[in-house]
């Protein structure tokens, strides 16, 4: 399945995901989703929207405090709760990571 960006690029086959660039990653996090419903367990697509949520929220042109607490929350629940949905073996460093998305933004500026 090809998913258009927006522009002339489209996403390269999950099959290729260890490939893919910035631009296919963030596509896929505008569309993940609305496609993985009815694939997923209900549980397992409510947590992964929450992380979806976050890192869009964060990907804004220019992001309010609201959005900036907003975002903080989501990611911290979507962390909170990765071991007791997936096991101890996906909480990684990257996941560690994403509890300070919202200080590094603060400072720095969005993630885009």
């Amino acid at each position: 399945m090809r998913v258009s960006t927006g522009t002339d690029r489209r996403v390269r086959p999950l099959s290729t995901v260890a490939q893919w660039k910035a631009h296919e990653w963030k596509t896929w996090l505008l569309c993940w989703i609305p496609i993985l419903k009815g694939i997923l367990d209900g549980k397992v697509l409510t947590l992964l929207s929450k992380f979806t949520l976050g890192i869009l929220l964060v990907l804004e042109d220019a992001i309010t405090q609201d959005s900036l607490q907003r975002s903080r929350l989501l990611l911290e629940e979507f962390c909170g709760n990765v071991q007791k949905q997936f096991g101890m073996e996906q909480c990684t460093f990257n996941l560690h990571i994403l509890s300070h998305v919202a200080y590094t933004v603060r400072n720095w500026g969005p993630l885009w």
